[in-house]
């Protein structure tokens, strides 16, 4: 006997149903840390699109560019309207998603706080790596510290072009007496992924050191950030 339309309808109901919220039940069942990538990105956008089940959706965002060349990490470097653009992601959606990579940020900012000390350029740069180096214009951020090496708190400096930071010495020192730091580290990005100095990364370096060697608040490095590579000017001997 040939169905009716809403018999028919609300099988097909059912259907989208399920498949848009099997990663719930693989949740549920399995617990989150046995879900992909896909199924975590469908648990949180929960429906899908018409003509899409929520996996799809979530497979597409995976397959964007910026999110197949840097992982996960590309997906903090997609704005708003970057998320709109993929099909199936309205601004509901797209604001799910950038919430969901700011909360993150948070998250292990306030985790990784109270337990940050500044030991070497390695443990400093992979601190900040994943916050940075996805950055489009170059950004100045100066971390302040006590006796013992531990980050009282950090700034960001300046904001500068795509290619160059503006960079006042003073703004730093003016910070670094406000929370009685004992010492600092000074870093910045460079956008194109290359962490190699350039001449006025070196000449403010040393415009730096001999401001601090005046006002006894040392600084013990300053860190470029690269796409996963950093430069240390203590390491290269040149502070």
């Amino acid at each position: 006997m040939e169905k009716s339309f809403c018999t028919f309808h609300n099988e097909m109901s059912n259907t989208c149903f399920i498949a848009d919220n099997l990663p719930y039940e693989k949740l549920l069942k399995n617990g989150v840390s046995n879900l992909t990538d896909a199924d975590l990105l469908a648990v949180i956008l929960r429906t899908g699109a018409k003509g899409q089940n929520v996996l799809d959706v979530s497979y597409d965002i995976l397959n964007h560019p910026l999110v197949k060349r840097y992982g996960l990490s590309g997906l903090y470097m997609l704005s708003l309207q970057d998320f709109k653009k993929i099909k199936g992601i309205g601004e509901i959606k797209a604001s799910q998603l950038i919430a969901v990579c700011e909360l993150t940020k948070r998250i292990k900012g306030n985790f990784q706080k109270n337990k940050f000390i500044a030991k070497n350029p390695k443990v400093i740069s992979d601190y900040y790596m994943e916050e940075m180096r996805t950055l489009d214009r170059e950004r100045v951020l100066a971390i302040f510290l006590d006796s013992k090496r531990a980050k009282i708190c950090d700034k960001v400096i300046s904001i500068g072009t795509l290619d160059s930071s503006i960079l006042n010495p003073r703004e730093i020192f003016k910070d670094a007496l406000s929370v009685n730091a004992s010492s600092f580290v000074v870093l910045h990005n460079h956008p194109s992924g290359d962490p190699t100095p350039s001449l006025d990364d070196k000449t403010v370096t040393k415009r730096i050191k001999s401001s601090s060697e005046l006002l006894g608040i040392p600084i013990l490095d300053h860190i470029i950030i690269g796409d996963n590579r950093y430069f240390s000017f203590r390491e290269s001997g040149l502070l």
